[in-house]
């Protein structure tokens, strides 16, 4: 299935839903959509009962493993993965899985950058030892996945749009495994990234996406330049600036 974020191959959502901590509850579009789905008899019974209400997918959790060229995945976009009533046993599965179908890049966005960096504290321990145990396939992840934590081909990613939420979230990414990035979108006001650009890989800048939302090319094109003076990839996702401005970082 393909993905509804451009930069992404494919979507993957083992686990859904949210909780409303943040004023973006009322203009999230992953909560509208799962809405619609309640009014549409063509969608499964149990997913027009949850909503947004966290929830775990067990028949998606290997759909990755389907997928064999190597793809970047949009991972929990429906929803985020470290949400309040998320339970730690869901997290746990979709990592395993991220590291046994180690040949994708898994893109993983969410407001709460401070429960997934302890997240990451509290389960070295045990994901150490449980990617020891995984037989290998031979992929092009093989070595450094099982090597390191969180794992190199998970892309740690926080979403922000106004300077506050930078200040309070963008430290808790920076450096955080091989391709820690932000997502501005979106984007409210005028952003600065500079404080932090240094430990960032990719930075992606979105404009509105409900009605009567403001985009401003001078703030899309201030990120680009605190990007590009940094040597960080940067991502226009609305074409603001002009030109098909749509980098990767370096894998």
């Amino acid at each position: 299935m393909n993905s509804p974020a451009e930069y992404a191959d494919r979507r993957w959502n083992p686990v859904t839903g949210c909780r409303a901590d943040f004023g973006c509850w009322n203009r999230c579009w992953a909560r509208a959509r799962a809405m619609r789905h309640r009014e549409n008899p063509t969608i499964a019974h149990r997913e027009r009962y949850c909503g947004f209400r966290p929830a775990y997918w067990p028949e998606r959790l290997r759909e990755p493993c389907r997928w064999k060229a190597r793809q970047k995945i949009a991972t929990c976009f429906m929803g985020d993965l470290f949400a309040g009533g998320v339970l730690r046993h869901w997290q746990r599965l979709v990592f395993q899985m991220m590291i046994e179908c180690d040949r994708h890049d898994y893109m993983v966005l969410t407001k709460r950058p401070g429960e997934m960096a302890r997240f990451f504290s509290d389960e070295s321990p045990v994901f150490c030892a449980a990617a020891a145990s995984i037989e290998g396939g031979g992929t092009p992840f093989e070595a450094p996945v099982r090597q390191y934590w969180p794992p190199l081909n998970v892309w740690c990613g926080t979403s922000v749009s106004t300077q506050d939420d930078a200040i309070r979230r963008v430290p808790e990414v920076v450096g955080m495994g091989r391709y820690p990035w932000v997502s501005v979108e979106p984007i409210l006001e005028r952003v600065t990234l500079r404080p932090w650009i240094h430990g960032i890989r990719w930075v992606v800048v979105g404009g509105g996406n409900w009605k009567g939302a403001p985009m401003v090319k001078s703030w899309v094109e201030q990120l680009y330049h605190e990007a590009h003076d940094a040597g960080v990839a940067f991502w226009d996702k609305r074409n603001v600036l002009g030109a098909d401005v749509k980098e990767w970082p370096t894998l």
